[in-house]
């Protein structure tokens, strides 16, 4: 609904309101950063509502990294499971748990290659041997 009265405001407004941004491009890829890398989504379907609402294409690139399955194999997917909506969930959600199973563990991704050295240091560093606390002789 932003993007749309956006879309109308700009085009049917006076010229010292047809910059107004409702939603910033910046809040647009926020949002989708939570819904595809948050949320797990198969699908990148902000692109899509954008060019619905405004008429325009999408001005940022693609989040294909992010995506456990292309375009086309969700469009297999939805063939196959046709009209029954829980059964693409489904698959969906166990596309998801596969794919989370396999994927980097955090502690493996911060130790990326250019901090390799820092967190092998960070779990090799030797500390200072705390001092003996002397025995009062007494036993517990």
């Amino acid at each position: 609904m932003l993007l749309e009265a956006q879309a109308w405001i700009r085009a049917n407004s006076p010229a010292h309101v047809k910059s107004l941004e409702l939603i910033t491009l910046a809040e647009l890829e926020e949002i989708r950063r939570i819904w595809v890398v948050d949320k797990h989504e198969f699908e990148d379907r902000l692109p899509v509502i954008y060019v619905e609402a405004t008429g325009s294409p999408y001005p940022r690139r693609p989040l294909d990294e992010h995506l456990p399955l292309n375009a086309g194999t969700i469009e297999v997917l939805q063939e196959i499971t046709g009209e029954d909506r829980l059964h693409l969930e489904m698959v969906r959600e166990l596309l998801d748990i596969s794919n989370s199973a396999t994927a980097p563990r955090p502690a493996a991704l911060a130790c990326s290659r250019p901090w390799r050295k820092r967190c092998a240091a960070a779990f090799t560093t030797t500390r200072p041997t705390p001092p003996a606390v002397p025995s009062t002789g007494r036993k517990r």
